[in-house]
């Protein structure tokens, strides 16, 4: 018949893994939890600030969109290209014409790659799609009476969100080495509060035993010392 893996071991083992076991659970549920939460407000964030510079730029095209003057266009798309986790920007006139694309040729995928503006999606509305590995934000740009005048689109990689999981699973692994430490260090000094009076208890039971002789009294630590003596006594 098996028989679980603590039942064949020492009470200061035994203490010594359930200390060490809930502590290092403990420390893994709530860096995950700290970690889900922090990939999840990073997206977000990330989402915002494409948003933000969706607007931003957007309107600085109106003018452009609206006499169909698009020579400063790609100009103002530029500031795009310093952002390195900026895949690319593309722009639309009303008729969902490409009116203007910048590529960040830094990303690995347009690495050297020359000007495409077939890389630009087509049939685009106002949306927000998350992929694995990319964030991609479509905007609408109106006119000042609210009417459709284009569309501006900006993909983005998860770079950011890539390099705080791989920081949190860093700092989740030397935080899992220090709870360990300090966990096993704990469990050595709460065995000698716990384990060692149960084993001095079972030291003295295991004499009277051994020899019948209910006259051997345990040293008094505390209620379970007398508790024991008690029952000696009644057996005398």
């Amino acid at each position: 018949m098996k028989t679980s893996f603590l039942t064949n071991i020492s009470i200061r083992r035994k203490l010594t893994y359930i200390i060490m076991s809930i502590s290092t659970i403990s420390v893994l549920i709530t860096t995950l939890a700290i970690s889900v939460i922090g990939v999840y407000t990073l997206r977000n964030n990330i989402i915002g600030e494409l948003g933000i510079s969706a607007r931003i730029v957007g309107d600085r095209n109106k003018a452009s969109l609206e006499f169909d003057n698009y020579g400063q266009i790609e100009n103002n798309l530029s500031v795009f290209s310093v952002k390195q986790e900026i895949v690319q920007a593309c722009l639309y006139d009303h008729a969902d014409v490409i009116t203007g694309q910048i590529i960040n040729r830094q990303v690995g995928q347009y690495s050297g790659a020359s000007y495409r503006r077939q890389d630009c999606p087509q049939q685009l509305t106002q949306q927000i799609e998350v992929t694995k590995d990319r964030i991609k934000v479509s905007r609408t740009i109106t006119d000042s009476n609210g009417i459709s005048i284009g569309l501006i689109y900006i993909e983005s990689t998860q770079d950011q969100i890539s390099a705080y999981i791989e920081k949190q699973t860093i700092i989740a692994l030397a935080v899992m080495i220090a709870v360990l430490v300090l966990s096993y260090l704990l469990a050595v000094g709460l065995q000698r509060t716990i384990s060692r009076p149960i084993l001095r208890l079972a030291d003295t039971a295991k004499q009277v035993t051994s020899h019948k002789d209910y006259s051997i009294r345990a040293a008094v630590l505390g209620d379970p010392e007398k508790e024991f003596n008690n029952e000696l006594v009644i057996l005398t």
